[in-house]
């Protein structure tokens, strides 16, 4: 990959496009730790999740990764859910917003059952069943009624 982003014979879009690749995977395994370790990098963490909002393709495999992988998933189902239940913070507009782990994690938890939702919403217009649409949008209006969940943009990026 190294090699097409320095390549003078490699055109600038491709490069690009493999210069944000690395940083990526790079910022997936920030990510990774992130979800088990207490004193993970949680600014670059946050940092790669905002990045995967910046196209479809991208929130879609990051989505598919943290519900398909038993590994991702036993790390983040390690982390035991507050009694208290800290509502997520505006984590997109600075990554310094991320106070603790707990915050991180919560953040992470309403950010994988937005997109969940977002993708059945998706899948529904595409459909064109109006009752699950509406169903959809319904669990959409309710989190926009939530301090915190309201404040939650994935796609702030777009």
């Amino acid at each position: 990959m190294h090699e097409v982003q320095a390549s003078s014979k490699t055109d600038k879009p491709t490069q690009s496009a493999a210069r944000r690749l690395s940083t990526r995977i790079h910022h997936w395994s920030y990510f990774e730790d992130a979800l088990s370790n207490t004193q993970g990098d949680l600014g670059q963490s946050m940092d790669m999740l905002k990045d995967v909002t910046t196209e479809e393709q991208a929130i879609g495999a990051w989505l598919e990764s943290m519900m398909t992988h038993d590994d991702i998933v036993i790390k983040l189902g390690e982390n035991p859910v507050l009694p208290t239940r800290p509502l997520p913070p505006l984590c997109f507009h600075s990554a310094t917003n991320v106070a603790s782990h707990d915050v991180f994690i919560a953040s992470v938890r309403a950010f994988v059952g937005i997109a969940c939702v977002l993708a059945v919403w998706a899948w529904t217009d595409e459909l064109g069943d109006d009752n699950c649409r509406e169903r959809a949008l319904a669990i959409l209006h309710l989190w926009q009624g939530v301090d915190g969940y309201r404040d939650v943009s994935i796609f702030d990026s777009v």
